[in-house]
């Protein structure tokens, strides 16, 4: 991924309603430990968070997720 584009950014979403590769998911995994951390938000992560009463829960754990390193949530 182009880190440098998103410089002063620590925070970035990826959006795919059709899905995510596995090479890029495996790519969000082995950057998920360096800023921007970049959350993949794939139809179900979507439809999740549209439906949600609360979306900062949503957005906190995904960000969670993805800092972890875990790209498939």
């Amino acid at each position: 991924m182009a880190r440098s584009s998103l410089a002063g950014c620590g925070v970035g979403f990826l959006v795919a309603p059709g899905g995510f590769t596995q090479a890029l998911k495996d790519l969000a995994r082995r950057d998920a430990h360096q800023e921007p951390y970049v959350i993949l938000l794939a139809r179900a992560e979507l439809e999740e968070l549209i439906a949600a009463s609360d979306r900062m829960a949503v957005l906190a754990r995904l960000h969670v997720a993805a800092t972890m390193g875990d790209a498939s949530k």
